[in-house]
């Protein structure tokens, strides 16, 4: 019968590969177990499951937060505890979590900002005012990333050889989460697409992004290129890929009356769901209906 804690962080870590997590993910999630097995050690008690109370899991929380810890870390290294203690009761070790609820502080989080439709239209007109040879790239990467819910370095790792456009359909190859995902453009992008392709040199090139020096565009570059556009758009936010990743959530509030709807499509459309966003962008959403029913 197992005993002790580091006997099932093997299986454990298995377990995370197999549901696809990221490997940034899984590494998350073991190092918090090596830091409690660690606070363990330091107070002299021995890493046996049988030893491991929710007093002993509350004092950990506790010395976390006299080292002046913030209450979101805290909270997720709570919760990335609890998960393994959840795995642990799955696999009959223990018959209870000593992580409660209770233990975990709440966290305040604040409003993410998105894009409101006047402030795309003004940064594509950025774009197209570019007199620059990047001007077709420009356009075409932050088309893509405010219509395919996608990450720099999922945009940037993307060939000419995965877009589809007689059939107006792009292959995306998942980082975080990894596995292909085959997924709809819209006619603006596919245009935007054939205006770059058009503009591309030199002809025959494998990246579809590329810098001035011919190579593929780099992740970093990304965020660049989006807060010099919004510069010049005069949009006074902090745009990144993440500010336009959730204006596809935001298009679709403004046509979902129901809140529920909306989280089906996030979680089954884009096999994304941030609750932080979800819950305000329902805030900001209802106020929009509300306003357009008064009207």
């Amino acid at each position: 019968m197992i005993k002790m804690i580091e006997d099932l962080i093997e299986p454990y870590y298995i377990d995370l590969e197999m549901k696809g997590l990221s490997k940034a993910t899984v590494r998350g999630y073991i190092s918090e177990i090596s830091s409690f097995l660690s606070y363990l050690d330091k107070e002299k008690i021995t890493p046996k499951f049988e030893n491991v109370s929710g007093a002993v899991v509350a004092q950990y929380l506790d010395q976390l937060r006299s080292k002046g810890y913030a209450n979101a870390t805290i909270a997720k290294k709570a919760n990335w505890l609890k998960y393994f203690f959840a795995y642990c009761v799955n696999k009959g070790v223990i018959s209870s979590n000593p992580v409660k609820r209770r233990m975990i502080p709440k966290v305040i989080h604040i409003t993410p900002e998105y894009l409101t439709d006047d402030e795309i239209n003004a940064l594509l007109k950025a774009a197209d005012a570019e007199t620059n040879p990047y001007r077709t790239r420009d356009k075409a990467l932050i088309l893509l990333m405010l219509n395919m819910v996608i990450r720099p370095r999922e945009a940037v790792c993307l060939n000419w050889n995965d877009i589809d456009f007689a059939n107006n359909t792009i292959m995306i190859i998942r980082k975080k989460t990894p596995g292909i995902k085959v997924v709809p453009m819209n006619e603006e992008l596919k245009k935007a697409l054939l205006d770059h392709r058009e503009a591309s040199l030199p002809k025959g090139q494998e990246a579809l992004f590329q810098n001035k020096y011919g190579q593929r565009l780099q992740t970093v570059s990304v965020n660049r290129i989006m807060r010099e556009t919004a510069r010049k758009a005069g949009i006074e936010k902090k745009v990144s890929w993440f500010t336009l990743r959730r204006a596809p959530m935001w298009q679709r509030m403004k046509r979902e009356s129901n809140p529920h709807d909306m989280q089906k499509f996030l979680i089954n459309e884009h096999n994304t769901f941030i609750t932080t966003a979800f819950n305000n962008l329902c805030l900001d959403g209802q106020e929009h209906i509300k306003e357009n029913q008064e009207a």
